[in-house]
C-alpha cells in the first residue's frame, strides 16, 4: 500500500519534479519520507515543497548533502514535540480548571516519566514512584556496587519515602555520579512547611546512611509545585544558599542539596533551551494543539476534560487506480519497497 500511494504521488506530480536528476532525487526523498511517516498530510507537503523559493530549494539540497531527510524530519519534530507539550504542560499546571482535578501520581507523574528531558537535558530515568530503598538500591548498582548492607534505609521519623521520579547521570571525567530527585506535588497543592519538611526528610536518609557516606556522589532533591506559601518562598531566596536552594549537606564524600523549584521557573528554562529552534521554526502551538499531543503520546493518563473531541476520519476518496501510471524512472529509487 505504501508503494502504491507513492507511484501515485509521484505520477501526480512528475511535471512539476525539477528536470536536474540531483533536484528529482531531493524532492522524491522528501516524498518517499512523506508518504512513510505521515501520508494523511500528503496535500500540506506537496504545497509547502513546490512554494519553495529558490534560496529555499538550495538551502534544502545544500541540507540534504550533509545530512538524511529522516534525521532532519526525526529532528525537527523532536523540537516541535517539546515545544507543544511545554503549551500543554503550562496549561495543565496553570489553568485553574485543570489543576483542580489533574492527579498527581496516575497523570502528571506518568506523563513525567516519558518526558523527563522537561528537568534537564543531561539526566537520564533510573527509577519512578519507588521507596527510598529501591532509590538507593538502584544508585549503588549504578556505581557498580551490588550489594548493600540490609538495614532499611528510613526517614528520620522512621517511615518509607515514597519519591516520585529519580534521573541520574555519570561524570566520568571526576569520577563522580550525579543524581536529581523529583519531588512532584499536585498543581493545587500550595507547598509549604509539611511539603519541605518531606523533601528534607528524603535527603538526610541519604546524607546520614553510613553504607553512602564512601560514595562519591552528588545528589539534588527537587520540590516541585505550581504555588508556595510566602514562608517557603522566603526559605528559597536564603543569602548563604544559592536561589532556590532550601538545604545543604556534606556526609564523607557525598554531598546533597535539596531545592524548591516551581513550574513557572522549570518551562521558563526548558523555552529558554528551545527559544533558538522556536523562532527558527516559528512554531508558537495553541492549546487546541497541546492537548492533541496529549491526547496521542499519553492517552489514558490525562484528566478527561483535556481529551479533544471526536474528530473526523481520515477522507477515503476514490484511489484513482487508473491514474497510477509508471513514475518517472528516478522515482523507482525512491519508492518504499513492499
Amino acid at each position: 500500500m505504501e508503494r502504491e500511494t507513492f507511484d501515485l504521488v509521484a505520477t501526480t506530480v512528475h511535471r512539476q519534479i525539477p528536470r536536474t536528476v540531483r533536484a528529482q532525487r531531493t524532492t522524491l526523498a522528501l516524498l518517499r519520507e512523506a508518504v512513510r511517516h505521515q501520508p494523511d498530510n500528503m496535500h500540506d507537503l506537496l504545497d509547502e515543497v513546490f512554494k519553495l523559493s529558490t534560496d529555499d530549494k538550495n538551502n534544502l539540497k545544500t541540507l540534504l548533502d550533509r545530512t538524511s531527510l529522516a534525521t532532519v524530519i526525526k529532528a525537527s519534530t523532536s523540537v516541535s514535540d517539546r515545544l507543544t507539550f511545554l503549551t500543554a504542560l503550562q496549561h495543565m499546571v496553570f489553568d485553574p480548571e485543570v489543576r483542580r482535578v489533574l492527579k498527581e501520581r496516575s497523570q502528571l507523574h506518568k506523563i513525567l516519566e516519558n518526558e523527563v528531558w522537561v528537568f534537564g537535558e543531561r539526566f537520564n530515568l533510573l527509577v519512578s514512584d519507588r521507596s527510598l530503598d529501591a532509590v538507593l538500591d538502584r544508585h549503588l548498582h549504578a556505581i557498580g556496587r551490588e550489594i548493600r548492607n540490609q538495614v532499611p534505609v528510613r526517614r528520620p521519623d522512621g517511615r518509607v519515602g515514597i519519591v516520585d521520579l529519580m534521573l541520574s547521570r555519570a561524570r566520568r571525567e571526576h569520577d563522580r555520579h550525579q543524581h536529581l530527585v523529583v519531588e512532584l506535588k499536585a498543581p493545587h497543592v500550595t507547598v509549604g512547611h509539611k511539603e519541605i519538611n518531606q523533601i528534607e526528610d528524603y535527603a538526610l536518609a541519604v546524607v546520614t546512611d553510613p553504607q553512602f557516606a564512601d560514595v562519591r556522589v552528588e545528589w539534588d532533591f527537587w520540590l516541585v509545585t505550581t504555588d508556595m506559601t510566602e514562608v517557603a518562598k522566603a526559605k528559597a531566596q536564603s543569602s548563604d544558599r544559592p536561589p532556590g536552594c532550601i538545604g545543604q549537606y556534606q556526609q564523607g564524600a557525598a554531598s546533597v542539596r535539596v531545592w524548591l523549584r516551581s513550574w513557572a521557573q522549570i518551562i521558563d528554562n526548558c523555552r529558554d533551551r528551545l527559544k533558538y529552534f522556536q523562532e527558527q521554526f516559528a512554531h508558537d502551538p495553541t492549546v487546541e494543539q497541546a492537548m492533541e499531543y496529549l491526547h496521542a503520546h499519553h492517552n489514558g493518563r490525562i484528566p478527561q476534560m483535556l481529551v479533544p473531541g471526536q474528530s473526523a476520519g481520515p477522507v477515503s476518496g476514490d484511489t484513482a487506480r487508473a491514474a497510477t501510471a509508471t513514475a518517472p524512472a528516478v522515482a523507482s529509487e525512491f519508492a518504499p519497497r513492499s
